[in-house]
């Protein structure tokens, strides 16, 4: 990494690039999210009650076990896809953000980058973005500091401000 691949810590650029960065964590974690209601669904069909005794023995299972069991999975998937749900939003406004922006070039090296996961090199020598290392970090810049600057970023991800004295 050159100098200029570098910002200061806590500036708009980096704030945004930071946030940025999360995406595919986020679909990582949505798709994780899924399969794991999925097999919780899958459970719920095939929940069987059996309460064991002291002895090594089985009992007869109560009345209200296998109703609790499902309660409990229905519970539990309720609260994943609550988390889902933010994910998916969250991902979606980083999604929103790129495409928002004024300049088409900016948006195609930012979505090259942050969501199909492509090297700032790689971008360089692409046909519609064919420019050097340096000129594709000052458009990298340009382009974060847009997003921060158009209010796309959630205030929740920005640093906060002190008051000047």
């Amino acid at each position: 990494m050159c100098d200029f691949d570098r910002f200061e810590r806590g500036s708009k650029a980096d704030q945004v690039d930071r946030w940025l960065s999360h995406y595919h964590g986020l679909v990582a974690k949505e798709q994780q999210l899924s399969k794991t209601i999925e097999q919780n669904r899958a459970n719920m069909d095939g929940i069987k009650g059996i309460a064991y005794d002291g002895d090594g023995g089985h009992a007869a299972p109560t009345d209200d076990a296998i109703p609790m069991q499902v309660a409990r999975l229905m519970e539990i998937n309720g609260r994943l896809d609550a988390i889902r749900a933010d994910t998916i939003k969250r991902r979606d406004a980083i999604e929103n953000a790129i495409d928002s922006l004024p300049n088409p070039t900016h948006s195609a090296i930012l979505r090259g980058h942050y969501i199909n996961r492509l090297r700032w090199e790689q971008l360089c020598a692409m046909d519609e973005t064919f420019t050097t290392y340096r000129t594709m970090m000052r458009w990298r810049k340009a382009a974060l500091e847009s997003i921060y600057d158009l209010d796309l970023i959630p205030n929740a991800e920005r640093l906060p401000r002190v008051p000047a004295l």
